[in-house]
């Protein structure tokens, strides 16, 4: 198992109250797993030792009731961290809540390989760390809708599939990931919970964590741990620094802060809730975005320029239909250039979806910057807007009906801006010319853009 993977797997470790002295004591877990534990914790000894620890680590559905801590060791601990399934979760929420002061109990979703841990002392708090997670699959939006629904209602029973206890003997038991970042006297207060999103299980993941308290939550804060996370989170900070004056300011988070501790970056930034919107009303809002952002650095450039970035030729493709639309395209392309044809170059998101994006009490708001470019070829946030979510989360996505949705978005964003020269096709021809054998899905858009492009009267 990659230690990527190992990295999200525990992302909930961030939750885990400082314990000075004394080891840590493992019970449930591979020796790979113990391995990751060891390096992340650094003061580690596994079961079996007879001196007291100060952390216990459990695993709760793979550990026998002989192979977990002895009630010594529980009686001994200063924090105790167990993870276990629906079925045995209530021997040790008793176990738990005889030995320590403070349990706190978390839902881990999906059960079978976390994304988001939920705060279960609320139904309020749970739906607020509910709207964190987006996910793809038809089923699992099901699923999550109904866990909202139900905890609107008032019951968090659903999200107990598989939980996480910690517990402590401190009343002020702050989670380390707080004192490790040096935010434990910033504004975030004893006795808050937080909900997190753990992302995916690459070298680029973040932790990212709601702080959620009696008030609605103003503030989110993205984790990264390691050097290329750190230099993508820098990144944007640096930007959202940058945009605060910027036509879109009013679309993006406000900087709260950056605090660099040891390994680790935390950049802290503003939090909007999510609102209702219709589907027509949110497109509309995302024309008048990018129009605003493509103001930002606009300038031009050649066609001709631009097309000595795409790759040297599209002989070797997947399939002999893709080649040859990847041919008649450049082509179309080329004669274009030779007629001195300019494109439009400006600031972008670099990964503007749906899902990095939402209405609010504010309006839109966009976030992730962290693929931000000062300069980029026009109508590639809003090409991503529509292919993005058609190809990732929609089995069977219609190839024709994204590339006319698509296309329709781009020459809207030209109108709103008043970006003059060629329509989106020719845009549309270059993002997607750099993409052709990334994604099938890239290709079969290319074979209809060219068919397309065939059927008018230029």
């Amino acid at each position: 198992m990659s230690n990527s993977l190992l990295d999200q797997r525990f992302g909930w470790r961030w939750l885990l109250p400082p314990v000075t002295g004394n080891g840590v004591g493992l019970y449930g877990f591979s020796s790979e797993e113990e391995t990751f534990w060891e390096e992340d914790l650094a003061r580690v000894r596994t079961s079996g030792g007879v001196e007291p620890v100060g952390l216990l680590l459990v695993d709760g559905d793979r550990c026998t009731l002989r192979e977990s801590p002895s009630s010594a060791e529980l009686h001994a601990a200063q924090v105790a961290g167990v993870v276990v399934g629906r079925e045995r979760a209530h021997y040790w929420r008793a176990i738990l809540a005889m030995e320590f002061p403070v349990v706190r109990e978390y839902g881990l979703l999906p059960a079978a390989n976390p994304r988001v841990v939920v705060p279960l002392d609320s139904p309020r708090h749970a739906l607020a760390a509910l709207s964190l997670h987006r996910p793809g699959r038809w089923a699992a939006r099901v699923a999550l809708w109904l866990a909202g629904q139900l905890a609107t209602l008032g019951s968090v029973a659903v999200l107990r599939e598989r939980v996480l206890f910690v517990a402590a003997r401190d009343s002020d038991c702050r989670p380390r990931g707080l004192v490790e970042a040096g935010l434990r006297e910033r504004c975030l207060t004893a006795g808050m919970m937080y909900a997190l999103y753990l992302g995916t299980a690459d070298e680029n993941r973040k932790t990212v964590i709601l702080p959620l308290g009696d008030a609605s939550p103003e503030v989110i804060l993205k984790v990264a741990a390691n050097s290329r996370s750190v230099a993508s989170l820098e990144h944007e900070a640096a930007v959202l620094a940058c945009l605060v004056e910027s036509p879109v300011s009013e679309y993006v988070p406000r900087l709260a802060g950056v605090l660099a501790a040891s390994a680790t970056l935390t950049v802290c930034q503003e939090y909007r809730p999510r609102c209702r919107i219709g589907e027509r009303r949110m497109r509309k809002e995302v024309t008048v975005f990018l129009a605003r952002l493509s103001s930002i650095n606009r300038r031009q450039v050649l066609l001709a320029d631009a097309l000595a970035q795409l790759p040297a030729s599209f002989d070797h493709g997947p399939a002999d239909e893709l080649v040859g639309a990847c041919r008649a395209l450049y082509a179309r392309l080329i004669t274009l250039g030779g007629n001195g044809v300019q494109l439009w170059l400006h600031r972008a998101h670099g990964d503007f979806t749906p899902w990095n994006s939402a209405w609010t009490e504010k309006g839109l708001f966009v976030f992730d910057w962290e693929q931000s470019r000062s300069e980029d070829l026009a109508l590639g946030d809003a090409f991503s807007y529509v292919v993005a979510p058609a190809r990732l989360l929609r089995q069977g996505a219609s190839p024709r009906a994204t590339l006319s949705a698509a296309l329709d978005l781009g020459d809207r964003v030209l109108a709103a801006a008043a970006l003059s020269g060629p329509g989106s096709r020719v845009y549309m021809a270059l993002w997607l010319l750099h993409r052709a054998y990334q994604a099938a899905f890239f290709g079969e858009l290319i074979v209809f853009l060219e068919r397309n492009w065939s059927c008018i009267h230029e």
